[in-house]
């Protein structure tokens, strides 16, 4: 991938997997050609948020109901695509795309507040448990995929009501932490 995208540490690149080379054929590894990789390969987070197989999520109903990447990302493009709410829009009622628009924006709040609350909390929970303590490697774990969830762009959005439950579970763990009641 870092022939083509940044990892997020190069100098001047702000986000992971931002493009900084103009590759001439990206679906040769994107979505055709001899090497086509499945979209799990490169968005694995994506993935697993959709499919419910992140931290206890259940699966984006989507998802459920068979609806794959492509249907969503290739709609109407012979490459993958972040795709416009007039996609949506084919299959969901207005009232529903509004919906998913307002759950994108908390989702979006959320994060905020969690990551920074996490990054407060963070040498509290160090000086009390030690590096290797079981409370300390699941607090990590958490703030990587705080990042992770971050960088999901929008974040929340394979599975925003699922996320915002687990966001909710996340800020309650945040509380007991606080209050040295967890681990």
């Amino acid at each position: 991938c870092q022939d083509c995208h940044s990892d997020g540490v190069q100098p001047g690149k702000t986000g992971h997997g931002e493009t900084f080379s103009r590759a001439t054929r990206c679906d040769g590894c994107h979505h055709g050609g001899s090497a086509a990789r499945p979209c799990r390969n490169c968005h694995d987070l994506q993935f697993r948020l959709y499919t419910g197989g992140f931290d206890a999520l259940p699966p984006d109903p989507m998802a459920e109901a068979g609806v794959e990447c492509r249907d969503c990302h290739l709609a109407g493009s012979s490459h993958p695509v972040r795709p416009p709410l007039k996609v949506c829009a084919d299959c969901h009622e207005a009232d529903e795309i509004q919906a998913y628009e307002r759950q994108k924006k908390e989702i979006a709040r959320m994060l905020k507040e969690l990551r920074k609350e996490f990054d407060e909390l963070w040498p509290g929970i160090l000086r009390r448990s030690g590096r290797r303590s079981s409370k300390v490697l699941d607090f990590q774990r958490r703030r990587r995929w705080l990042q992770q969830l971050a960088e999901e762009n929008p974040p929340g959005s394979h599975n925003p009501a699922g996320v915002k439950k687990m966001l909710e579970r996340w800020a309650a763990e945040a509380d007991r932490w606080r209050a040295g009641r967890s681990g």
